[in-house]
């Protein structure tokens, strides 16, 4: 579907896509996608439309103001990590840095969030990198707001803080459910999705 839709903006030039129209019923939802021509700025005709049915959603943030220049598929970890959220750079005081009560309590917590969504190289990925310091401070990982609130209780216990500032990529693994994503902040969470060409 995507190297489809990809292969469609490429052929164009002074093509974007847009959200022509979006239906829910019960636990479905029906995107209508199009391809539209652009002409200095104004919209002058329709390349391609599209019918996206997602099947068995389980969360969407669609914006119908808003207008999508491209489409992105991955697969993530079940419920929490298969949709664009957010992601923090998270970093703490030196005294952090290889602290081996501190890591140790970061791997336990990590380890058990993770056994919640079936990955078990989940925790590795969170874990603090060990490269990165300063003399005031240490790099410790990117990650949501759930690895954000793991690494803060972990660190209160400790009597340090860690700092979180925004950071611009987003985490990606293989995992059971699939999302169709609108650009950096929009997305559908569902079980499959069904892309049907309408004939225009």
């Amino acid at each position: 579907m995507i190297e489809l839709m990809n292969q469609a903006m490429e052929r164009y030039d002074d093509a974007f896509f847009k959200i022509d129209k979006v239906e829910q019923t019960e636990n479905d939802l029906s995107v209508t996608l199009s391809l539209y021509k652009d002409v200095r700025g104004i919209t002058a005709g329709r390349y391609h439309q599209w019918l996206i049915t997602c099947r068995g959603v389980q969360e969407s943030s669609l914006n119908l103001q808003n207008t999508f220049f491209y489409v992105k598929q991955l697969q993530d970890h079940p419920v929490l990590f298969k949709y664009h959220k957010p992601f923090f750079m998270i970093e703490g005081p030196i005294q952090a840095y290889k602290n081996s009560s501190v890591y140790g309590k970061l791997l336990i917590e990590l380890q058990t969030f993770a056994q919640n969504y079936g990955s078990s190289a989940f925790a590795a990925e969170f874990l603090p990198d060990l490269e990165t310091y300063t003399d005031e401070w240490v790099y410790l990982t990117n990650g949501p707001q759930e690895i954000l609130d793991i690494y803060t209780q972990v660190f209160e216990t400790e009597s340090m803080k860690v700092t979180a500032s925004p950071y611009g990529c987003f985490y990606s693994d293989t995992g059971q459910e699939q999302i169709l994503l609108f650009g950096p902040s929009h997305y559908v969470v569902a079980e499959r999705f069904e892309v049907n060409l309408l004939e225009l």
